[in-house]
């Protein structure tokens, strides 16, 4: 975002030699990170149980998810238990 200014700047100056316009953008723009990294996708409680019991993958953990029913999701949340604190 700051630097759309300074690169209409430069289309409006199209006409300056290549050396020109990289001197420009080299002493305009501040050194920084530009981009970001896109936040990871959080996996709901039910895909990752059934990614652990089955060792499905995330998209066949989805598929499987929709033909599952309650009560099976509860059975495996039961084998699955290690026990101890939450």
């Amino acid at each position: 975002m700051d630097t759309i200014m300074l690169a209409e700047e430069m289309n409006q100056a199209h006409w300056l030699s290549p050396e020109l316009q990289y001197d420009f953008y080299y002493y305009g723009v501040r050194r920084g990170k530009r981009f970001g990294f896109p936040k990871k996708a959080e996996v709901e409680d039910n895909v990752q149980l059934v990614m652990d019991y089955y060792q499905y993958s995330h998209t066949k953990a989805l598929e499987a998810l929709e033909i599952l029913t309650a009560d099976q999701l509860n059975e495996m949340r039961a084998k699955l238990d290690k026990g101890g604190r939450v």
